[in-house]
């Protein structure tokens, strides 16, 4: 059996700091132990996130708007 972790993928347009981006985040902690946590953003989301110093992968897309 394999030892690597599920994945999960959440997807936010933007990452100025709200209630959905509280939400992924809050989200992504506590399912980071068990499942390799990727958050994808549009184009200014990623510094948003980054800046919480957080152990997720990132991932932007310039075009992901709302």
């Amino acid at each position: 059996m394999s030892s690597h972790k599920p994945k999960i993928l959440y997807i936010v347009t933007q990452a100025q700091w709200g209630g959905a981006q509280r939400y992924i985040l809050e989200l992504a902690t506590a399912f980071r132990e068990e499942f390799d946590v990727t958050i994808a953003t549009g184009r200014r989301g990623q510094s948003e996130f980054r800046i919480l110093n957080l152990e997720f992968r990132i991932k932007e897309f310039k075009n992901l708007v709302r």
